[in-house]
Order: structure tokens, then C-alpha cells, then sequence
């Protein structure tokens, strides 16, 4: 199989993976026997790559091995205790920060916002990249630590819900629709509506189809025993359905992300996003 920089698809996403999850970055470069320059260019190349590549089975079967299960391959030596104490250590997972000398590793910078919250003109001060994310943390200013969907409608605007609940979505697609089900499933209900209102067709179709699975494997798990070492064969096959939508939402966001969707509903309606 093809090798960037004597690099694999499945290295390449086990490391992705481990320094997401907080294994220190200058291991990840030990591993593989690059430097910190090689790794910025090969992960560059990997993703323009990949978005191509999805239609091979084989690159698609060895990276989402990889994604499930980081610790394999030239990472197998890795273990979760390694991982954890390095986020200990480090208060958290370390980003790179692609400054010009590519030197130094630091933690993403907290988003900060006006006393009064988020403006318009605040908002207009930054690219449009970034305002998902402004909106994001204003939200999370006014919630502090919400119990569930109910309390989020009792704290938030109509359109402040909405993005909530989408982005909470485009977040999960990255995991798959069971770990979000495991996170928001009280929020499932409302997406089909907010889907419909922003215009991805597309991603409802799909979602609509994986909330009537997710409904019937919450039926099936009713008076499951919890310590079940094999599921029974109708359940599997449910969440085999749902693994087959997760394949055909990851190629869909490869196509159009959720996020583009979002932020094209979000400038449209700019003010009902911010303070004033």
C-alpha cells in the first residue's frame, strides 16, 4: 500500500488519533522517525490524499481499523495509562501551533469573548472559519453544565438551539452516530427538523434512517443484560446497519461538510446569533 514519507494510511491515522487524544506529539515523531516538519507535510498530503482514496475498500478498511483502534501497527506498544498520564502531565491534549519555526507546542487558546457576549461587530472581526466556533462558546457561556434537551430550549433562543443541536452533530460524524446517540441522544429527536431548516437534505435523509435504527436498538436493549459478552444477532445486526450509515455520512461530509451547511444558514441570520 502506498507510504507518504515512508508513512502508511494506518500510521498516519493511528497518529492522528493518539495526539487527538493527548499521547505527547514528540513520541508520535519518534515512532514514525520524522521530525516535526515531516509530520505537518505528510499529514497535508494524507488528507488531500484521502479524500480520493475513500473510494478504494482497502485504504477505507485500514483507515477506519486505525480510527477504532489507534493503539495497533507501529503504535501497538502504546497503552491508554501512557496516553492518560501524558494529558496529566501536559494539563490536556498539545496542538501544534504552525508557527514560522515550527518550535514550539501549546495548547489551544481558550476562546474569549466580550464581558456583554458575543456582537456583531465582534463576529465581523474574525473570518468566517471561525465563527461556528465563537457561536459555539457563546452558547456555552450562557449554559454552564445543561442537564438535557429540555433545559438546553429553557436557556437558549429557537435558532441558538438549533446550532446547538447541528453542531453538536457535525462533531459527532467524526466518532460515529452510536458514540453520539451515547452523548446526545436526547437531542436526536429535534435534529430531523433542524436538518430540514438549514437545508442538508442529504444529511437528513441519512439521519432520519439512523434515528428509526438507533429507536429500534434501544428496543432491542431493553432487558439486555449488561454483562453480555456477545450481543444477540438481531442487535449486531442493527448496529451494523448503523456502521453502514456511518460509512455513507463520513463520505458525505467528504462531499459537503456539515459544518459549510451550518455556517451558510448561520450568515444568512447572523443577528440571531449575537447580543447585539
Amino acid at each position: 500500500m502506498r507510504k507518504i514519507n515512508g508513512i502508511a494510511a494506518a500510521d498516519w491515522t493511528s497518529a492522528r488519533e493518539l495526539l487527538y487524544m493527548g499521547l505527547h506529539p514528540q513520541k508520535v515523531y519518534d515512532i514514525l522517525g520524522i521530525d516535526q516538519a515531516t509530520w505537518i507535510e505528510t499529514d497535508r498530503l494524507w488528507n488531500d490524499e484521502s479524500v480520493v482514496l475513500f473510494a478504494d475498500e482497502e485504504f477505507k478498511a485500514a483507515y477506519r481499523a486505525a480510527q477504532e483502534n489507534p493503539m495497533s501497527g507501529r503504535f501497538a506498544h502504546i497503552t491508554q495509562e501512557e496516553v492518560d498520564r501524558d494529558v496529566q502531565e501536559n494539563g490536556g491534549p498539545l496542538y501544534l501551533q504552525y508557527s514560522d519555526d515550527l518550535s514550539e507546542w501549546e495548547q489551544d487558546a481558550p476562546i474569549e469573548l466580550p464581558d456583554g457576549g458575543l456582537t456583531l461587530a465582534f463576529l465581523k472581526e474574525h473570518e468566517e472559519y471561525e465563527w461556528l466556533d465563537l457561536i459555539e462558546a457563546n452558547i456555552q457561556r450562557k449554559l454552564g453544565e445543561p442537564e438535557d434537551a429540555e433545559e438546553l430550549k429553557r436557556t437558549l433562543s429557537a435558532p441558538e438551539y438549533l446550532f446547538r443541536c447541528v453542531y453538536a452533530l457535525a462533531d459527532g460524524l467524526n466518532w460515529g452516530m452510536a458514540d453520539f446517540y451515547e452523548l446526545h441522544d436526547d437531542l436526536a429527536n429535534d435534529l430531523e427538523k433542524h436538518l430540514a431548516t438549514i437545508g442538508a437534505k442529504r444529511h437528513l435523509s441519512l439521519i432520519r434512517r439512523a434515528n428509526a435504527l438507533y429507536r429500534q436498538i434501544q428496543e432491542a436493549e431493553e432487558g439486555l443484560d449488561t454483562e453480555v459478552e456477545e450481543l444477540p444477532p438481531a442487535l449486531q445486526a442493527l448496529y451494523e446497519q448503523l456502521e453502514e450509515l456511518d460509512d455513507k455520512l463520513y463520505n458525505l461530509e467528504l462531499e459537503k461538510p456539515l459544518d459549510d451547511i451550518l455556517l451558510a444558514y448561520v450568515k444568512k441570520h447572523r443577528r440571531d446569533f449575537v447580543e447585539g
